[in-house]
């Protein structure tokens, strides 16, 4: 450990002590002895004294992500929202638009190719919002990235007509 380090340790261990209010040292001086020979004994029993730094906010968790070439069923997708599932596209020679299949159903959709693209997607079907991004591939292709946003309740049945009297 540096000099300016090991200053640094026995300054902060002295100031602990005397926040702590440890009987029998109530001189500065002697608090400053006892955290010396605390890194002392530290050392010679060959543990380090390093020091961390504890960041403000914690990182949130990272979303998890699976590839375009992995299946996904309905059940993870339901039980992970914040899940970014990838899809490849096709492009047809000539038009402005891309294709690809949805993550849950493999039902097949359209939009047009541009990489700045981000809209709202519900499917009807399985009930699940996704957030579309485009990414570019290093091939030059466009790859479908789909945020779940969770379940959606949609209307599917029309009421009973009924009958005339």
């Amino acid at each position: 450990m540096g000099t300016s380090t090991w200053s640094e340790a026995v300054r902060v261990l002295a100031d602990e002590l005397g926040r702590s209010g440890v009987p029998g040292l109530p001189e500065e001086e002697d608090r400053l002895h006892l955290a010396d020979q605390l890194l002392v004994a530290l050392e010679v029993r060959k543990y380090t004294v390093a020091k961390r730094t504890i960041s403000a906010e914690p990182t949130p968790p990272q979303p998890t992500v699976i590839s375009a070439s992995r299946p996904v069923t309905v059940d993870e997708l339901h039980s992970d929202p914040g899940m970014v599932v990838q899809r490849h596209t096709t492009h047809e020679e000539g038009s402005n638009h891309v294709e690809t299949e949805l993550p849950c159903c493999r039902r097949r959709m359209t939009f047009p190719a541009d990489s700045d693209l981000e809209v709202d997607v519900v499917c009807q079907f399985d009930g699940l919002r996704y957030t579309l991004r485009l990414a570019e591939e290093w091939d030059g292709g466009l790859l479908a990235c789909f945020e779940v946003g969770g379940p959606v309740m949609l209307a599917k049945r029309r009421p009973a007509k009924r009958r005339a009297r």
